[in-house]
Order: structure tokens, then C-alpha cells, then sequence
């Protein structure tokens, strides 16, 4: 008797692909709308450099994602987090997005998940 042929197991590589492609194409796009916003805005003040910063780590974080770059990882969970602490505090004080602030947290959902993380950091999860 022979033992049955086992089907061949689907690549990682594809699904990692999918899962990495939401969040990097979030990330860009809040970059650049950061960046165009800031632009439109008149006179330089100093109140520009903190949404300037954060558009310019976004498409970093974006761009060191697809170079499946831990660091890309790090950075893109903390600016999701700290944008996503922003909508919320937009939502408290009663101006809130909600498109944005939805944006942003399927962002931290699959930023966080267990297969990115162990992705990018190679721990193990349950």
C-alpha cells in the first residue's frame, strides 16, 4: 500500500503580499493627502511641521513596508497609532472624521495582526 500524495501547500509569499498591500496603500495615500493639505494651507507657521512630519513618515513607513523592512513595521504601528489617537481626540472634543478615523483603524487592525507581526519581527504566535 502507498500513501496518498499530500496536496502541495499554498506560497506565503502571495498572502503576505495581499495582507501587506492594504496598509502600505493607506499609508501613502494619508502621506500625500497630509502633504497636499499642508500645502494648500497659507503662510508658514510652525504649526505645519508636525502634519508635514507625519506625511513624510507615512510614506516612509509605506515605502520600508514594501521593502519588508523591519523598521518600515515599527514606524508604520507607531504613526497609525498616533493618528488614530488624533481622530479619536478629534471625535472627543466634537469635530470628529469618521471616514479617516475608519481608515485608520482597519489600518492598526491589520498593521497589528499576528501574521504581520510575525513577518516583520519573527515571533511566534499562539
Amino acid at each position: 500500500m502507498t500513501a496518498a500524495p499530500t496536496p502541495a501547500t499554498p506560497s506565503r509569499r502571495t498572502g503576505g503580499w495581499l495582507l501587506i498591500g492594504l496598509p502600505v496603500l493607506l499609508l501613502l495615500v494619508n502621506g500625500i493627502a497630509t502633504l497636499i493639505e499642508v500645502r494648500a494651507m497659507s503662510g508658514a507657521t510652525i504649526g505645519e511641521v508636525v502634519p508635514i512630519t507625519f506625511g513624510a513618515l507615512s510614506i516612509m513607513a509605506a515605502l520600508a513596508l514594501l521593502a519588508r523592512r523591519r523598521l518600515g513595521w515599527l514606524l508604520a504601528v507607531s504613526i497609525v497609532g498616533w493618528h488614530l489617537a488624533a481622530t479619536l481626540a478629534l471625535w472627543w472634543v466634537g469635530t470628529p472624521d469618521y471616514l479617516p478615523m475608519a481608515l485608520v483603524a482597519l489600518s492598526a487592525v491589520l498593521v497589528t495582526s499576528p501574521d504581520m507581526r510575525r513577518a516583520y519581527t519573527g515571533e511566534r504566535t499562539r
